[in-house]
């Protein structure tokens, strides 16, 4: 089970930004998780403190539905959507984040139009020349 404090939230909520990035969503929709992500790092307490007080649908940034996703992952430390987008996402675009240069809008590139889903396809692809012609 996910660490079920705010840190633990946080981190899930980013990670659901950047998966749905890579899953091509609305930029807006992606850009609100994050922004919650900071919001709630931000608030005194925990989530359970957040709920218990109705503090968070009064917390500017944070709406309905991402009061929902509090609330769920209050009570079970999971968030159902991360969870969906990880089945989705091959884990070895994550790797790919790790090089300089090389962002969301990038790598979802090169797996749309090259298939490259790790490291090693992407040096491959690097080596034949793909990736220049892309």
């Amino acid at each position: 089970m996910a660490q079920a404090d705010k840190a633990g939230l946080a981190q899930a909520l980013r990670e659901c930004a950047l998966l749905m990035e890579l899953a091509g969503e609305n930029p807006f929709h992606c850009r609100a998780y994050d922004q919650a992500a900071r919001i709630l790092e931000g608030l005194e307490g925990q989530p359970t403190d957040w709920l218990a007080g109705d503090r968070l649908t009064q917390t500017k940034g944070i709406g309905k539905g991402m009061a929902e996703k509090v609330a769920e992952w209050t009570a079970t430390g999971r968030l159902a959507q991360l969870e969906e987008y990880r089945s989705r996402i091959p884990a070895g675009l994550l790797e790919l984040l790790a090089i300089p240069g090389l962002g969301p809008k990038k790598i979802k590139a090169v797996w749309d139009k090259l298939g490259i889903d790790s490291l090693a396809k992407l040096e491959a692809a690097v080596h034949s020349g793909e990736v220049a012609a892309l």
